[in-house]
């Protein structure tokens, strides 16, 4: 007889390829199967908990988007996006407005193009872009206070200018409503809406006065952004050449002295007079408008000016080629990527510029203006260079900024080392080739999970040290039959209290993958539900994050649409275990400070007694109903009272259902609580077989009929909801001692030793239709509920001789079950 212990389940389930790598260190602390089990970052394995229902969606036709929003971490909201349509959840529940009804607000997307939205969020704002659509600010003031607005710049992005081109175009006023006009057709109808940018006019690119070129007093003059007629004439003088822009420039009268460079030569009106000396003019003027109208041949505008327009593009002498129109708009695209690196915010990719990214300047997150000359804090933006034409699809920030494409991985770094972006100070490096899926990457610490472009890898990305670059593993090849002809639609990660990403696969299944590279827990299992998951999201609440979900579910014959919510694992007593779906709870526990006194003649069974309340909570109603009083001993008693009469809202007559015991009676408590053996409200599981955890037991399952589930008995604290089976099953039986020599041996397994923690309801056998369960209690009454098993246990494993020598944990039953090691005993034959 020998014995082998797997101590660690931190590499999840596993691929049927990985099998036979028996020599791997994967093999021997990985699982055949991990159904419905989450990976616990200290290598165990528990039971997932259920979900809870949080209520149907606005039309059960369509599918939903769910959206994390976190202004701090009071305040968080899950946003549920339908057809054009936004609803707010908090805490597990709808937003309600006037009259007790989810408070509904406008979106302009919709329910089809959902899954490519790409969110980023700074406090109460949050930016939602889409490459079809403009960039939305979802604004929040309080919970029931939402807008979803077009998102304005101050000084919007635009188009590189045009000097290649020999179109030129002008205004016909500097502000105002004015019309632009080119001498070709430069405009076309999906411009409308967009900006559109008016630089100064060309003078030769700013080439030099000649010393020699003469001008009649009053042709020009010179300001820091105009030139106008000048009333002097300026003799040569060589260290003179430029006029900054900004300069406080001296004012020039006839007859007067030159005070700076140069001389000044008197003389009368209408002389003519020698500019000897060398002129560069770097004038900065320019204005911008949004075009409201186009005309048929494309050679007009009408553009209502933002920011005016300099003179000199003003009338037709004065053209420019310095034009632009808008990034953001039209056909051209709207940016399909949205993030914030050093505090700026940054969009990328629209039709028109896939590979181009827009910086705003730092802290001014709505202007992407820059300066003459560019200032550090300017606005920026850059394309990527690379063989082939890749959309940049996620900005993710680390150490340094990350552009994931379709096409490969991109570092933005700063070219003098700084380690800060500025205009002049900017280089972008290749750091991979693989490409990634429209799924948004998840920052984890200092590294980042990203889909990989096909959409059925997943990898994680980080600095390596060794080759001084960012790259990463395949985090999926270990259990590969999970994703083969699959694809990750969405995914969200939950840090407490799993350090869990749980990935909605195309197929309605959730993935679950346990990531934590420090304690060299990478383990993936797939949980199951009566149903398909369609969206998750994942927001803080108090001391844990928790998963929301979309779900379809079947439901008397019709299709629904609910979001759900993953229960908390974190609770001491098994009167708290919800391990049921779309479940709902009933707790009629007291947890004020409302006592209750028990008073009568005779305490034995089937006496009448008064139970007194310390608060007015009884009507008629409650006839029929349960007052349950734990007894204040050690013998675990919960005295029954069935309430016969309510004689006023604090008292009620009652009925024994045992002899009250002497620690009961007439004493005042606020250990008590209402219970009941019929539960309501569960219409929206009509027709659906429901597990049922009361009072922490295990009751028959039951069909709900009328939105209602009768109990034998009352309970004080009811679970109700869909069952599921969660299933754990061991790689083929290999001892260290025997070596390879033992793969074509046949085995048989004769008793499993499991160590628990907090658990309940444990079967274990070789196959599903050989389950034998773990033994439950020692020494409690049979009408108390058992206490949670922690420490190691035995069960006698109905042996059979094979060449696997696997073994089965199943836990069907609404209850927890944590795993830490296996221990199986076995025999070897020939």
């Amino acid at each position: 007889m020998s014995s082998q212990t797997q101590p660690t389940f931190a590499g999840g389930e596993v691929s049927p390829s990985v099998s036979g790598r028996v020599d791997l260190d994967l093999y021997q602390n990985s699982l055949a199967k991990c159904r419905n089990f989450i990976v616990l970052r200290t290598g165990g394995i528990a039971n997932r908990p259920g979900f809870e229902f949080c209520g149907p969606v606005i039309n059960h036709a369509i599918p939903y988007w769910l959206l994390p929003f976190s202004f701090n971490t009071e305040q968080t909201y899950i946003l549920e996006l339908g057809n054009f349509t936004m609803r707010v959840i908090k805490d597990g529940a709808y937003v309600l407005g006037t009259g007790g009804t989810p408070v509904v607000f406008a979106t302009p997307w919709p329910y089809d193009v959902l899954s490519r939205l790409q969110i980023t969020q700074s406090a109460d704002v949050m930016w939602v872009v889409s490459k079809g659509y403009p960039t939305q600010k979802i604004s929040r003031t309080s919970h029931t206070d939402w807008s979803v607005t077009d998102y304005t710049f101050v000084t919007p992005p635009f188009q590189d200018v045009n000097p290649d081109k020999t179109v030129k175009a002008y205004a016909s006023a500097a502000t105002g409503t004015v019309t632009v006009t080119a001498t070709a057709a430069i405009f076309k109808p999906s411009d409308v809406g967009q900006s559109f940018f008016l630089d100064i006019a060309d003078y030769g690119d700013y080439t030099p006065w000649a010393a020699d070129t003469v001008f009649g007093v009053g042709d020009y003059t010179y300001s820091d952004q105009k030139i106008y007629k000048a009333t002097a004439k300026f003799t040569n003088n060589p260290d003179f050449t430029t006029f900054k822009t900004g300069a406080t420039q001296p004012t020039h009268t006839e007859g007067s002295a030159w005070d700076g460079k140069g001389s000044y030569d008197s003389g009368s009106a209408g002389s003519s007079y020698n500019i000897g000396f060398k002129w560069q003019y770097i004038n900065s003027g320019f204005g911008f408008g949004t075009i409201t109208a186009v005309a048929s041949d494309g050679l007009s505008a009408t553009v209502q000016v933002v920011t005016e327009f300099p003179t000199l593009v003003v009338g037709s002498t004065h053209a420019t080629y310095k034009w632009a129109i808008g990034a953001f708009g039209g056909s051209d695209g709207y940016p399909a990527a949205v993030g914030f690196y050093q505090q700026r915010l940054v969009f990328a990719c629209t039709a028109l510029q896939p590979q181009t990214a827009w910086m705003s300047k730092t802290n001014v997150y709505n202007d992407q203006g820059a300066s003459r000359p560019t200032e550090d804090n300017d606005a920026i933006s850059f394309t990527i260079g690379s063989r082939e034409v890749n959309e940049i699809r996620h900005i993710v920030p680390l150490q340094v900024l990350l552009l994931l494409t379709s096409g490969g991985e991109f570092k933005v770094a700063t070219g003098d080392g700084s380690g800060t972006i500025t205009p002049s100070s900017l280089s972008i490096e290749q750091q991979g080739g693989r490409g990634s899926s429209y799924v948004s990457p998840l920052v984890i610490g200092s590294t980042a999970l990203y889909v990989q472009a096909k959409g059925s890898v997943v990898r994680d990305l980080g600095y390596q040290y060794t080759n001084d670059s960012f790259t990463g593993d395949d985090l999926s090849v270990r259990a590969s039959h999970l994703f083969d002809g699959f694809q990750i639609v969405q995914w969200a990660y939950v840090q407490v209290p799993y350090s869990a990403v749980f990935a909605v696969r195309n197929d309605g299944k959730l993935l679950c993958l346990t990531y934590m590279r420090e304690q060299s827990v990478v383990g993936w299992s797939l949980l199951e539900t009566d149903g398909y998951v369609e969206s998750v999201a994942a927001i803080g609440e108090g001391d844990e994050d928790v998963l929301y979900l979309s779900i379809r579910r079947e439901v008397g014959g019709d299709t629904v649409r609910y979001v759900e919510r993953m229960h908390t694992r974190l609770f001491t007593d098994r009167t708290d275990a919800f391990f049921v779906d779309s479940g709902l709870t009933y707790d009629g526990r007291n947890t004020g400070a409302t006592t209750v006194t028990i008073t009568a003649a005779d305490y034995t069974k089937g006496a009448t007694l008064t139970a007194t309340l310390t608060a007015e909570l009884l009507d008629s109603s409650y006839v029929g109903r349960y007052i349950h009083v734990p007894a204040h001993d050690d013998s675990g008693v919960v005295m029954v009272l069935e309430i016969i009469e309510v004689v006023t809202a604090a008292q009620a007559h009652c009925t024994a259902q045992r002899d009250v015991p002497e620690s009961l009676q007439a004493l005042a408590t606020t250990d008590w609580g209402f219970g009941v053996r019929t539960v309501t409200g569960l219409d929206h599981l009509e027709g659906k077989t429901c597990a049922i955890l009361a009072d922490g037991a295990v009751k028959a399952q039951q069909v709900v009929d009328d939105g209602t589930l009768t109990l034998d008995y009352p309970a004080v604290v009811i679970h109700a909801g869909l069952p599921y089976r969660a299933l754990a099953q061991t790689l083929d039986l290999y001892s260290q001692l025997q070596g390879t020599s033992m793969r074509d041996k046949r085995r048989n397994v004769s008793n499993v030793s499991l160590l628990c923690e907090a658990s309940a309801g444990v079967m274990v056998g070789p196959e599903l239709d050989a389950l034998r369960p773990i033994k439950q209690r020692d020494y409690q009454f049979y009408d108390q509920t058992a206490g949670l098993i922690t420490g190691m246990v035995d069960c006698t494993f109905p042996g059979r001789w094979d060449r696997s020598g696997r073994v089965l944990v199943v836990q069907d039953d609404p209850l927890p079950l944590s795993v830490l090691s296996i221990t199986p005993e076995f025999t070897v034959g020939g």
